[in-house]
């Protein structure tokens, strides 16, 4: 397990057999939020949000089907207190301040992972390129095939899609 502090939130991440460590976290947290239970196959993937030292209040897991090709992948924005979440296809979002999820969502493929630019957080994926506002509206999505890249210039997204390029305003997307 390791950890990552954002501000005054503590993310610990935990891909491999569940550890006791795990379960107490678990047992402690106010929201436990556990997709695929059942699955036998994959590896099983573990986040928890703590602020500080404290006992997590949100716990998250998932088995990942896909580890070896898309690691699971977390953002956190504390000025508007959200997670962002990736594995596999799943996307989720949740507010931390009550905890509760926000949303889910898919892509096709996998998550490649999270980024955020001002009021934005961008979500790369095998297949998808997609923003959302930091309070987790979502704002567009395009289709990329790879190989693809992008970047972010004074609130304009660049994009290269197999050698084609593209520029469109961060809040607006590509145009349809």
């Amino acid at each position: 397990m390791f950890s990552i502090a954002v501000d005054d939130y503590t993310l610990r991440c935990h891909t491999g057999p569940i550890s006791e460590f795990c379960v107490d976290y678990a047992e402690h947290a106010r929201l436990v939020d556990q997709f695929d239970r059942d699955e036998i196959d994959g590896v099983p993937c573990f986040f928890a949000v703590a602020r500080g030292n404290n006992w997590p209040f949100l716990v998250v897991t998932q088995r990942s089907r896909q580890e070896v090709l898309f690691k699971p992948s977390a953002l956190i924005v504390p000025e508007t207190e959200r997670l962002f979440l990736g594995i596999d296809e799943r996307l989720v979002a949740y507010d931390l301040s009550e905890p509760r999820r926000l949303w889910e969502d898919s892509t096709d493929c996998g998550v490649l992972g999270w980024a955020k630019h001002g009021q934005y957080v961008l979500m790369s994926a095998e297949l998808e390129l997609a923003a959302w506002d930091d309070h987790g509206q979502k704002q567009w999505s395009t289709f990329v095939e790879p190989p693809w890249t992008y970047s972010v210039s004074e609130n304009e997204v660049r994009l290269d899609v197999m050698g084609n390029q593209s520029a469109f305003p961060m809040g607006s997307g590509p145009r349809k």
